[in-house]
């Protein structure tokens, strides 16, 4: 309809549009799913989801806009009229933008929808479940964080588990959990303080306590420590999600074996009760630690505290994982009470980051309501 000069400026405006979809994509997390915590049918999500889609599509139109005028004002030859294609242009990128931002949250909808992988009247209702979950699909550790956390609409599936007298439909999910567990540890230990051994003697005073917010200075540079902590906020953000779900179904699992475990094959497993609480307790105090030494959130070139923005996002992560790390050691203090401590004092194995003694610690103070 404009000629050459209207392709030049549709080529150069959708280049923008898509370069600009892109970082708002990042900006906002959307480039990864995103579970709901309650499950609702696909037609009120989808209802939901699809206004919400508008706002940044419109934000991201004006912004390609922007971009495509301050590249074809630096770009040589002759584009022609400004006006006269820029409004057909805005009005598309806008419909475009929508679709895409549409459709992104449709696939998230469709994507994040819980796979039920037992049905009422099967013989054995878990075995496709821990099938799936040896080859770690998202799909089959929601499912599990369901069954655990369900109540007494998940009760036959979980009768399953504790009904198994060899223990091995226990283990298979708790081993997972664990898993997921100590690769959240793992992820912050690079720029955690570097602990002494208890026989060296180092002074424990306060003084050598890492302090809130007081991260080196060098780790607020562009040097190594600077490095080491953004690989650890990313991998809190990619491993997020897992994480959570894990730790929640670890900590439900253990607190209705109090009720449910008529055998005893949490308390005389392995791993046990107390390695479960252990490493629950354990991943509450590394990601306490990583809190008190991560450098503030970062937005775009501002290395300031970011309210909003990719920064906030990823810090986001480390915060939610602390909050379900704690959640779970509140629920299993609820459940247990006194005898929570002693259980995780006599557990053999060591924990993921820190002692046995720090992680009943912990539990002790949860137990107190000063966690």
């Amino acid at each position: 309809m404009f000629g050459v000069h209207g392709a030049q400026w549709s080529l150069l405006y959708g280049a923008s549009l898509g370069v600009v979809h892109a970082l708002g994509l990042l900006q906002r997390g959307d480039d990864m799913l995103r579970f709901p915590v309650i499950q609702q049918r696909r037609v009120f999500r989808v209802k939901k989801e699809a206004p919400l889609a508008f706002g940044p599509a419109v934000s991201e139109a004006l912004a390609a806009a922007a971009l495509a005028l301050s590249a074809r004002a630096a770009l040589p030859g002759d584009w022609g009229s400004l006006w006269r294609p820029l409004v057909p242009a805005l009005l598309g990128g806008v419909l475009c933008a929508f679709c895409w931002a549409v459709g992104s949250r449709i696939l998230n909808i469709v994507f994040t929808e819980r796979l039920r992988f037992a049905s009422p009247g099967d013989a054995d209702p878990n075995a496709a479940l821990l099938k799936a979950l040896q080859d770690s699909k998202a799909a089959a550790l929601q499912d599990l964080g369901a069954l655990a956390a369900g109540g007494k609409a998940e009760a036959w599936r979980r009768r399953a588990i504790f009904d198994d007298d060899t223990g091995a439909a226990w283990q298979a999910p708790v081993r997972v959990c664990l898993d997921e567990v100590t690769a959240v540890v793992e992820a912050v230990a690079g720029v955690l303080p570097q602990r002494a051994p208890a026989s060296s003697g180092a002074s424990t005073a306060p003084a050598a306590a890492p302090r809130w917010n007081a991260a080196p200075v060098a780790a607020r540079g562009l040097g190594s420590a600077s490095r080491a902590h953004d690989a650890a906020a990313w991998a809190l953000r990619a491993r997020c999600w897992r994480g959570t779900t894990a730790m929640r179904a670890l900590g439900a699992l253990a607190a209705a074996a109090r009720a449910e475990d008529r055998y005893g094959v949490a308390q005389l497993g392995s791993p046990g009760l107390g390695e479960a609480a252990g490493a629950l307790a354990s991943a509450a105090l590394a990601l306490q630690a990583y809190a008190k030494v991560a450098p503030p959130p970062r937005s775009g070139a501002r290395a300031c505290t970011a309210e909003t923005g990719l920064g906030a996002v990823v810090a986001a992560s480390g915060a939610a994982l602390l909050a379900a790390a704690l959640g779970a050691v509140h629920a299993l203090a609820a459940v247990y009470g006194a005898d929570l401590v002693p259980l995780i004092s006599a557990c053999p194995a060591a924990p993921p980051y820190g002692s046995a003694a720090e992680c009943a610690a912990l539990a002790a103070r949860c137990l107190a309501v000063k966690e």
